[in-house]
């Protein structure tokens, strides 16, 4: 069977290539995709003057200043030794196809890449994505075929050909140069009778990533490359259909079908995968340990009925917690789709504005939904309970006017804000698109640059600001530097915060132990918002360490009634203040139960947390007087231990001496609290505080 070697570049789940693979494996082929670079981001308060990459601005991150993100090449570029090591391992792997995966923004870097894959001698060699199938010339010098469309069909009929011989030039999808010209074969319509997204056999697909100047075999599912920050074991990453029906000039998604329209290949705007195939998928990955769900769809879009099933088949099958992007007008005819998403457990949305006026997302972006209605959905949104919602907005609009600038501040001014971010993000046009075709009708010269960076934090400042701290900066923009305005918002955050930043103050009051500071702090985050778990639990914990007890459980009992079911470490954190609160007030039945609940949210890692879980549940059971079960725990506690423990030694010896007296006199159990059982209890108390405080403030 054929040798396949797929390559994708600064992507980590490489969905697209891994729906591939799982069809050549499916038919026998031996496969193997190889990360050249895993996704970078740099942080940085200035936008760069040519980014061949995005930035944008989240302020989920831009809590106290302007943060700027860059991503990918802009922030690490491969090493001369990287793109030889990505050579040699072709040449280890010796593929008969070796196919490359492009996207637009590292077009100025190729040639490096695809002569690392003429060291293959008799290798064929495509390219595949967004870039290559508009503009093939681009490859067709270096590459033997260029692959317009889906891939998956004409992948395996290429590798059949490497098997059985065959005419590779007469495969639908394929374009190649012959005589200097380039040839289209004609597109093939796609066919959905295999649903490839998730197969059997995908974990036999060999995984190769090159970073850090070196190059690693790794998990089918990145699981164990610990170097890179996108990397981890709690998301996971897939897509429920295909297409989208909108037609954005700045958007790729969109383009494929006009592909196929324009060559009279009818396609359907989107298609979606059979209900069972998806199920099927998300219950490997909740076996797989993975904790929260991806849909990667531009909308997650279906027929009403279709969605109402699956969002069911979802609830009482997965239950994991999910982001996914609704259709507005769907949701604003159904509104039961929405509430049925969020039944199933959707705790993450986005809110496409893009542009901030009507006449960009008409005339400019080609968006069919208006702000009216984007605002009404919004306001929907923002009505579900522990439901995380970011609006997105393009800046550096060349097309963008004065009056278009009066209406974005205004949208920003009238958005509802409990329980949102603003994403700010550079347009940055794919080649060949619309959007792209079009900027060269439009001057930006580089005077116009500093404007635009200018009007991107205008747009922050408006999204925070009171009206009469936004009016007084709005009055001085025209003589206000970038770096003016940079301080202007860090100076805002730092007296006029929303929920989320009296939260971040608060636990930084706590982790300087100004517990009283703390605890006002965390209060006027829930004055703006009652819902702000992260202010209940830490009112939780503040009162606890002022051994205000009645006051600590109730504030922990609060914050699990709204604790959003991803939270993992949030969970066994409540649950571990909320078993001590309730050992302290000498509800130790209640404390125990506790315990165990937070021990099934925690890692199985975290040594010291296990070790004071069991050791909290040891000393509840003691004072119950059940030794049997405080000797379990206690052991387990010593398991947990990172180096000999005298303390718990001797604690564990004195409750197998009762355990003994127990068992031959079961009329007479043990000491009371008194004596020397309560003097041990004293003492077990000051140093379990100790223990807390260590563990809480590390």
């Amino acid at each position: 069977m054929a040798k396949v070697a797929l390559i994708c570049m600064y992507d980590n789940w490489a969905l697209g290539l891994r729906t591939m693979a799982n069809a050549l494996k499916s038919h026998g082929h031996e496969v193997s995709i190889i990360h050249f670079k895993m996704p970078s981001v740099e942080k940085r308060d200035f936008f760069m003057r040519h980014p061949l990459n995005y930035e944008n601005l989240n302020t989920q991150e831009s809590r106290s200043e302007v943060i700027i993100n860059s991503y990918n090449i802009d922030v690490n570029m491969w090493t001369k030794n990287e793109i030889l090591l990505l050579g040699d391992l072709l040449e280890d792997l010796q593929p008969d196809l070796i196919g490359l995966s492009t996207r637009s923004v590292y077009e100025e870097f190729m040639s490096q890449v695809l002569e690392q894959m003429q060291r293959i001698t008799g290798a064929i060699t495509l390219a595949g994505g967004h870039d290559a199938t508009f503009r093939p010339e681009l490859y067709l010098d270096l590459m033997d075929f260029v692959c317009q469309g889906e891939g998956e069909a004409a992948l395996l009929h290429l590798a059949r050909v490497v098997d059985q011989g065959g005419e590779k030039k007469s495969i639908n999808n394929l374009v190649y140069k012959e005589n200097g010209k380039l040839v289209y074969n004609p597109l093939a319509p796609p066919v959905d009778s295999q649903d490839y997204f998730f197969g059997e056999e995908m974990d036999q697909v060999a995984h190769y990533v090159i970073e850090e100047n070196a190059c690693r075999r790794t998990d089918f599912l990145l699981r164990d490359v610990s170097f890179s920050p996108y990397t981890n074991d709690v998301d996971y990453y897939t897509m429920a259909g295909r297409g989208c029906p909108g037609k954005c000039t700045f958007c790729s998604a969109g383009q494929f079908q006009w592909l196929y329209n324009e060559e009279k290949v009818l396609v359907k705007a989107r298609r979606n995968r059979p209900l069972k195939n998806i199920l099927a998928e998300l219950k490997f990955a909740r076996e797989k340990g993975f904790r929260k769900i991806f849909f990667m769809d531009s909308f997650l879009l279906a027929e009403r009925r279709y969605l109402l099933e699956f969002f069911e088949a979802y609830r009482q099958e997965i239950g994991m917690p999910f982001f996914a992007q609704l259709y507005p007008e769907q949701v604003l005819a159904c509104p039961e789709i929405l509430t049925a998403a969020c039944r199933a457990g959707m705790v993450h949305t986005v809110v496409g504005l893009q542009g901030g006026s009507d006449r960009i997302n008409r005339d400019v972006f080609r968006r069919k939904t208006s702000l009216a209605k984007l605002r009404e959905f919004a306001e929907m949104l923002t009505g579900q309970e522990n439901l995380e919602v970011d609006y997105h907005l393009i800046t550096h609009n060349p097309f963008e006017t004065d009056g278009d600038v009066q209406e974005t501040l205004e949208l920003l001014r009238q958005l509802p804000k409990r329980g949102t971010h603003l994403v700010l993000q550079r347009l940055r046009p794919f080649p060949n698109t619309a959007i792209d075709r079009l900027i060269p009708e439009v001057p930006f010269p580089e005077s116009r640059q500093d404007t635009h960076d200018r009007r991107f934090l205008l747009y922050l400042l408006r999204y925070v600001a009171a009206d009469t701290e936004f009016d007084r900066l709005w009055s001085r923009f025209d003589e206000l530097s970038f770096d003016d305005l940079k301080r202007a918002y860090k100076d805002l955050r730092s007296s006029y915060r929303d929920s989320t930043g009296w939260a971040d103050q608060g636990w930084k009051l706590y982790h300087d132990r100004d517990f009283s500071g703390a605890i006002a702090a965390f209060q006027r985050a829930l004055n703006l918002d009652s819902q702000v778990w992260r202010a209940l639990e830490g009112l939780g914990w503040a009162y606890f360490q002022k051994h205000q007890y009645r006051r600590a459980e109730k504030y922990f009992s609060d914050t699990l009634k709204g604790l959003p079911a991803y939270e993992k470490n949030a969970w066994q954190e409540t649950l571990r203040g909320l078993g001590w609160t309730l050992y302290h007030r000498g509800r130790y039945a209640k404390a125990v139960a506790c315990f165990n609940q937070a021990l099934e949210h925690t890692d199985f890692l975290a040594r010291p947390i296990l070790k004071e879980l069991y050791t909290g549940m040891g000393w509840a059971n003691c004072r119950l007087g059940r030794w049997a079960e405080a000797k379990a725990a206690l052991s387990r506690a010593g398991e947990y231990s990172a180096e000999e423990d005298q303390a718990l030694a001797d604690k564990l010896a004195y409750v197998e001496k009762n355990l003994h007296r127990a068992r031959s006199n079961p009329g007479n159990p043990g000491p009371n609290r008194e004596g020397k059982f309560g003097n041990w209890l004293a003492l077990a108390k000051s140093r379990c505080l100790r223990f807390i405080k260590v563990i809480k403030f590390s």
